[in-house]
């Protein structure tokens, strides 16, 4: 705490302390860098200034903010909560740990961090800089990834947390485990816990804290049909399965389990399902590839544009979306789909 003093840390939610905004600063936190989340933070904040502006928006006009944060799970559920705290709470943010954690999307560490920083509860955080210093501090090797090791570090934490400033405890053990006890190439030389530091004495600070297993990738092949007809309109529909990208939308999608060609025949199909479109008079151009990676998948994405010599018409497209390819950029998209047509509209537009 005496560190933190000293190597303040200036984000844009340092010192807050309304509920609603610390809240939305640790879900966009999650899975996130500081340096990435915060534009994000000032976008959302500017535009949902408080619980009941965000209650009160369309789902599809808050991701289209989150639009390129990813792990746009975080949005839905913040979303939710939001509703059922404005419809069933009177737009009041609960107050106490139990509740906090009890919101969906907020997890353990979350819970402590909006409960510690807005209402001085004392609950520890443990997050990945909690835990490396922890490791590294008590030489710990102990994975902390398994429901054992995780039940140890919060033991841990939950001794070492400074009952009567929770808030002002965590957020410094935090930056120092963000500027100091870093993943890679710690400052162990300037450390005031060196002395004290078992991992460093020991000389394995790069074992410390054990690794997470890695989960292996899962590969995936994307062929995304990008129409243009004569009038300037595609279509595009909005993902509703459980799976990535859930409530984005996207161009109609072929999706295969073993990298391989689209044929004519598989657009002429879906023309003729989907679209009452029997005719062939439709040009395709040479796919565009682009690789996307997620947490634990890969995608071998290609993008066709396909020309039309008609006009589509939305009484003949059933489960799709007719709209101007100029007012793409007002729906939430996966990043992949919008680096593809902030690369390639002009070549889409000119296709016309």
């Amino acid at each position: 705490m005496e560190w933190s003093i000293a190597n303040p840390r200036s984000m844009p939610w340092s010192g807050e302390n309304d509920p609603y905004k610390i809240w939305l600063s640790e879900i966009i936190l999650q899975q996130t860098r500081v340096e990435q989340a915060a534009p994000y933070y000032y976008r959302l904040i500017n535009e949902f200034p408080d619980l009941t502006s965000l209650a009160k928006t369309p789902l599809e006009n808050l991701l289209k903010i989150w639009e390129g944060l990813g792990y746009y799970s975080r949005a839905r559920n913040l979303h939710k909560s939001a509703e059922f705290l404005y419809l069933e709470k009177n737009g009041n943010f609960p107050t106490s740990y139990e509740e906090i954690r009890a919101l969906k999307g907020v997890g353990d560490y979350t819970a402590a961090a909006i409960s510690s920083f807005a209402f001085g509860i004392p609950k520890a955080v443990l997050d990945g800089n909690v835990i490396r210093i922890l490791a590294r501090v008590f030489g710990i090797e102990i994975n902390p990834y398994e429901p054992i090791g995780k039940k140890y570090f919060q033991n841990l934490a939950d001794k070492l947390l400074d009952v009567n400033q929770p808030g002002v405890y965590n957020q410094a053990v935090m930056n120092f485990g963000a500027l100091v006890c870093t993943p890679q190439k710690p400052l162990c030389i300037n450390c005031p816990l060196n002395n004290s530091c078992r991992a460093l004495n020991e000389n394995n600070v790069s074992e410390l804290p054990l690794k997470k297993v890695v989960r292996p990738l899962k590969i995936r092949y994307f062929h995304y049909l990008v129409f243009s007809d004569k009038c300037g309109h595609t279509i595009i529909r909005q993902r509703k399965s459980k799976d990535i990208w859930h409530s984005l939308y996207e161009f109609p999608l072929f999706e295969f389990i073993k990298a391989k060609n689209l044929k004519k025949s598989d657009i002429s199909n879906f023309l003729k399902e989907s679209l009452q479109f029997t005719s062939q008079d439709f040009e395709c151009s040479q796919p565009i590839s682009l690789e996307h990676r997620l947490t634990h998948q890969q995608l071998h994405i290609s993008f066709h544009v396909i020309q039309l010599s008609i006009k589509l018409d939305q009484k003949n497209i059933k489960d799709f979306k007719l709209v101007d390819h100029k007012k793409l950029k007002n729906f939430a998209v996966p990043k992949i789909i919008r680096l593809f047509l902030d690369q390639n509209i002009k070549s889409v537009k000119h296709a016309q």
